[in-house]
Order: structure tokens, then C-alpha cells, then sequence
């Protein structure tokens, strides 16, 4: 590779590389539920159900490059990368990779730099031509260009000119490429033992085949004129998800889970038949090789009155120290309730959060008394953590169980040695059907921008609406001593992707004017105590539910957001 001419493309890549294809693993298989007749759809997320050690997450998008030398199959990096593998994909569904050639091998002694290029030329018609290229894209620079990565070609002196051109680093080519011009876009990995193709098409022999083909490999080649029978071609190009997860059910008429989309937390929606008895629900979770792993649970559905509960909250937020640590809140009201609280840090990598918190711990409060402690989850109630279905993916992530008695409780999490990242807490409800039940959660952490806004999730199970008002505190927490709280919080509330509701000063509706909903709020008793906080009042349907916090004009600062039960 050439650093020199404007015409010239450089290229890269990043990532450990697995010698084969291995067969995915359950890591945690849902618990047993019991329901009664009339319960309404419950949301279950299985991110952590199945893992795979070929894939950095489950989620996203893969792709096989079919090569006369054997496949590569890539793993692109679509929450790192996006538009990067959008531009890639776009390219491939439209065809535009049809008949190209790998035109480029470089080895650069000086510096140091291997790679293979493609997507820049395809051979037709006894001829050379450039790809129709679609608009240059923005430059996405952060993965590394380390062996066995793929990254975007550019023209020298363009860091936001790449189209269609792309290589593979065949060497570690970070010292050069991670630096020039501000590094070049990484969008993906070579996995499975696709990297001894890469070796393979490296070291065949080279012929210069006109301006960026000077070094282009060819096969079947013992010198003389190179013609297309000794060009290497890209075959073909398949893309899909990395993993799929399915769902089937013994009994569809006692419960059915619905397979979920290849989401960050392959969530689905488990809805119940007329009929009661015991259903088995098996899950499959099938990689982009058709290598699959399996597991199944049980789902009883009983004769008793059906109610509607808050079943679960959570909260991603950036954790620090002092007044920065993550602080949830629940009500348990009647009898005990069991209860699991874990907080998840390492794990929330896999699903591409940037700066998680690497080891979090967490501890449960009431008042002033610690109630339980955790570190490490394995270290205390592993057996029970894991049949309750909720048990973390990452061993340094935190988890208890208590069963509680009613009222007040707060769990706090922080990092091992004073550390910060992103982190979540979560408060689980073990026995969603029994009569006593949480009545309010909420959530206390520092307020960003980008990823590290503060984001909240709750479910709603049963089978009859449930009256919800959602709040977003800030300014009123100075008076109690809370310091750098965020001065003007923005709520908006989500149903999946379908936006629900939002709200910046709690007095005025989003278009001015008063709040259609001040006085319902007031008399709810949970008026924010500042105009410049934010709340809704919705009725909502049985569903998982996700609230974020933003500051307003990006701003930053403390803040808590809350969701109180009003039924």
C-alpha cells in the first residue's frame, strides 16, 4: 500500500480469530411461570438465553464472502460502525459487487502494512471498471486495524471519501492505519477460520494489471499474460443475522412466544390460550452457519383471578462516585414479595455499549439498614440465581435475592475500586402472581448525553390497563443535598420503538399551553415539586415499557426518574 497519489486507496481491519465455526451455548435458560386464566401478554427478553464465542453480540448482521479460494465469513460491527455497514449492505443488495475482483495485495516492509483490497474494480466485457459508487461517506474511525479486521478504502487526503472500496488486514496494521488522516473506518472481523483464506489469497502470485492492480493476485498463474481464469473474484456476497433466535410451543391453546426479531435484547411477547394446563416453550438459537443450540421451560396456566402488576424495572445510566452512583427505589405494599436485584456492567459489551462499568456491586437498603450486598453473583445465591432465570452474563456482574417485607427499598450500585462507566439496574418481581406487588420504581443516576442519557424500563403484566404516571426529577433534588442535580430534565416514553408520550415542564403540554393532564397529575398526589421537571400520565396496556431522561439542550447532571402505580 501506497501513501502517496490521491488516486491511491488505503484500507484496513480488527480482532481475535476463531480457528472454526463453534455451536452456540445456553447460558441461561428462562424460569418456569405460572399464570392465571385471563393474564395478559407478558414481555420477555432473551439477550442472555444463548452465546456464541465466535460473535462479539448476537445482534446485528453477518456476512459470507463466497472466493474461489474458500468463503470469509464476516462479523460487521453494526453498532460501531453504522453507517459504514448500511453503506456496505446498501452495495451488496444492490449488486453493485457483482464480477469484482480482489485487485490489491499489499505488503509494506516500511511501514508496515498487509493487506487484500476489493470492491473498487470489476472485470467485464474483457475490461476494467470502477464500481458505481454511491455518495462518500462521513469517516466512522474506532475499532483498532489489527490483524483479521475490515475496514473501508479512502483516497489519500480524503478521510470521508470512501464508497465502495474495502480490504482486509492481513497484518497488524493499527501503527499506521489507526493514525493517518484519522484513522480509517473498521466495520467488521474475519471469523470462523476465514482468515486462512485471507492467508491463501496473500500469498499467491502478483501481476500489475493497470493503476491500483500493480500488485493484484492471481491464481493458477505461471507467468505470461494474466487473463480472467487467474483472477480471484468475490463469487458472491450473502448477508443475515448473526443469530436468530426461535420460539415453538407444546400447547398453543395454554401459551405462545413469539420469535423474536434480532434485536439487542431478542425480546418477545408471551401471550396465553384459553386453556389451562402446562405448556413447554422451546427456544432455538440457530448462528449464520445453521449451528444451534436449545433449550426449553415450562409455562403453567391455573384456575384463579388474573391481576395486573408493575412486574419490573430498569435503568441504564452512567455510574461514578459520590453523588454519581446509580440509586434505584422500590415500594413493596402488603405482604413479602420476592424480589431479584442484579446490575450489569461487563456484559452490557456484548450488545454494544460503549465504556461499561467493568465490575459493578450492588447493595439493597431500607432506611438506613443494608438489607443484602452482592459483588460478583456466582459468590452468594448462584443456584437460585440461576433457576430464576435472570442470571447475569458475565461473572463480575452483580445479583441478589430477598424476599422483602412491605416498604421502601433502595438499591445502590457503584463500581469495584471507585470505577465508572455505564451500568444497569434492575429489580425483578419472582412471583408475578401472587397478591402483593411493587407500587412505584424508580431510579436515581447521572443524566449525559449520547449513550449515557439515563434510559428506564418497566413491564406491566396482568391482563387489564394499568394507570402510570412517569417523572423525571432534577432541580428538586438540590434541597437535599444532591450536588451538580440536572437543572431541566426531558421525558420521553416508548412502547418499542412506538413513541407514546413526552414531556419538559410538567405544567405545559410539548405545543404550549397548559397540560391537558395538570390536574389528573396533581391529584395524584406526585406532583413534581419543580416547574421545570417533567411527568406523564398515561393509561397503558400490558407490555414493556422504556422511559428516557435527556437534559435539556444537552445538558448534564443528576437526576431520578420514577414510575408510580396508581390503581
Amino acid at each position: 500500500m501506497k501513501i502517496a497519489p490521491p488516486a491511491v486507496l488505503l484500507l484496513l481491519a480488527v480482532a481475535s480469530l476463531s480457528a472454526q465455526n463453534q455451536t452456540p451455548t445456553v447460558n441461561a435458560t428462562p424460569r418456569a411461570l405460572t399464570a392465571r386464566p385471563g393474564t395478559g401478554a407478558v414481555r420477555l427478553f432473551l439477550g442472555d438465553v444463548f452465546r456464541d464465542a465466535d460473535l462479539q453480540s448476537l445482534s446485528g448482521t453477518q456476512a459470507r464472502v463466497s472466493t474461489p479460494l474458500g468463503a470469509i465469513n464476516l462479523e460487521l460491527f453494526d453498532r460501531t460502525a453504522p453507517r459504514t455497514v448500511t453503506n456496505f449492505l446498501g452495495y451488496v443488495s444492490a449488486g453493485r459487487y457483482g464480477n469484482v475482483v480482489w485487485h490489491r495485495r499489499t505488503n509494506s516492509a516500511n511501514p508496515f502494512v498487509q493487506t487484500i483490497d476489493t470492491g473498487a474494480y470489476a472485470f467485464s466485457g474483457g475490461s476494467f471498471a470502477a464500481v458505481p459508487a454511491f455518495a462518500p461517506l462521513a469517516n466512522e474511525f474506532g475499532a483498532s486495524n489489527v490483524r483479521g479486521t475490515v475496514a473501508m478504502n479512502r483516497p489519500t487526503g480524503s478521510p470521508d471519501g470512501a464508497t465502495s472500496a474495502w480490504f482486509i488486514n492481513r497484518g497488524d496494521n493499527q501503527t499506521l492505519l489507526d493514525a493517518f488522516e484519522g484513522g480509517f473506518t473498521v466495520f467488521g472481523r474475519v471469523i470462523e477460520g476465514g482468515m486462512t483464506v485471507v492467508d491463501n489469497i496473500f500469498a499467491l502470485p502478483t501481476g500489475n494489471l493497470g493503476t491500483d492492480r500493480e500488485l493484484m493476485p492471481l491464481r493458477n498463474f505461471a507467468g505470461g499474460t494474466p487473463t480472467s481464469a487467474n483472477f480471484v473474484f468475490l463469487d458472491a456476497i450473502a448477508t443475515g443475522p448473526k443469530f436468530v433466535v426461535s420460539a415453538s410451543s407444546s400447547d398453543p391453546n395454554i401459551a405462545a412466544l413469539a420469535s423474536p426479531a434480532a434485536a439487542a435484547d431478542f425480546s418477545s411477547t408471551l401471550t396465553f390460550g384459553p386453556n389451562s394446563g402446562t405448556a413447554q416453550i422451546t427456544l432455538t438459537g440457530t448462528d449464520f452457519n445453521g449451528a444451534f443450540a436449545q433449550t426449553s421451560f415450562s409455562v403453567t396456566v391455573g384456575n384463579a383471578p388474573a391481576q395486573t402488576n408493575l412486574a419490573n424495572i430498569s435503568t441504564r445510566a452512567r455510574v461514578g462516585t459520590g453523588e454519581n452512583v446509580l440509586i434505584g427505589g422500590f415500594v413493596v405494599r402488603d405482604n413479602a414479595k420476592q424480589v431479584l436485584v442484579r446490575a450489569l456492567g461487563p456484559s452490557l459489551t456484548a450488545f454494544g455499549v460503549q465504556g461499561a462499568l467493568a465490575n459493578p456491586q450492588i447493595e439493597l437498603r431500607s432506611g438506613g439498614s443494608v438489607v443484602a450486598t452482592n459483588d460478583d453473583w456466582r459468590a452468594t445465591q448462584q443456584a437460585a440465581i440461576q433457576a430464576s432465570g435472570f442470571a447475569p452474563a458475565n461473572d463480575l456482574d452483580a445479583a441478589l435475592i430477598a424476599t422483602l417485607p412491605p416498604g421502601s427499598y433502595t438499591p445502590i450500585v457503584s463500581g469495584v475500586g471507585g470505577a465508572a462507566g455505564v451500568a444497569i439496574v434492575e429489580v425483578y418481581e419472582l412471583a408475578v402472581n401472587e397478591a402483593p406487588r411493587l407500587i412505584n420504581l424508580s431510579s436515581r443516576g447521572r443524566v449525559g448525553t449520547g449513550e449515557d442519557v439515563m434510559i428506564g424500563g418497566f413491564v406491566i403484566n396482568g391482563s387489564t390497563p394499568k394507570r402510570v404516571l412517569v417523572r423525571a426529577a432534577g432541580p428538586s433534588l438540590t434541597p437535599f443535598g444532591v450536588a451538580g442535580a440536572l437543572a431541566d430534565p426531558k421525558l420521553e416514553l416508548f412502547a418499542g420503538a412506538n413513541f407514546l408520550a413526552g414531556n419538559d415542564d410538567w405544567r405545559l403540554a410539548s405545543g404550549g399551553g397548559a397540560n391537558p393532564d395538570l390536574a389528573a397529575i396533581q391529584a395524584s398526589g406526585f406532583a413534581p415539586a419543580n416547574d421545570k421537571e417533567s411527568a406523564v400520565l398515561l393509561t397503558l396496556a400490558p407490555g414493556a415499557y422504556t422511559a428516557i431522561v435527556r437534559g435539556v439542550g444537552e445538558t448534564a447532571g443528576v437526576a431520578i426518574i420514577e414510575v408510580y402505580d396508581l390503581d
